[in-house]
């Protein structure tokens, strides 16, 4: 693969690899992503503790619904209908790819 980056971020990794804490160029860049992931996991692990915040505080006010075959079926069947109508589903409840 061979990326452009720009004369700015090109000679900010030679300084990086010239500082020796990397070895070359790949190593800087490779460095880069894996803090810009754990920035994205720790995001992710933001956005499922609010969640699950929220849930909890639903329980304690009671608004819970009892779970059975037929709670599955009404979703399904309003899930079913939001699609006909175009309802955008809400990325919280969205299926991880």
């Amino acid at each position: 693969m061979h990326l452009k980056l720009g004369h700015e971020f090109d000679d900010f990794i030679q300084a990086q690899v010239a500082t020796g804490m990397y070895g070359n160029a790949t190593e800087v860049i490779r460095d880069a992503l894996r803090h810009m992931k754990d920035r994205q996991d720790e995001k992710n692990l933001e956005n499922i503790r609010a969640l699950l915040a929220v849930g909890e505080n639903q329980i304690a006010k009671g608004e819970t619904v009892a779970y059975g075959s037929g709670l599955l079926d009404r979703l399904t069947k309003e899930a079913v209908q939001n699609s006909k109508m175009g309802k955008p589903v809400k990325n919280e409840i969205k299926p991880r790819t």
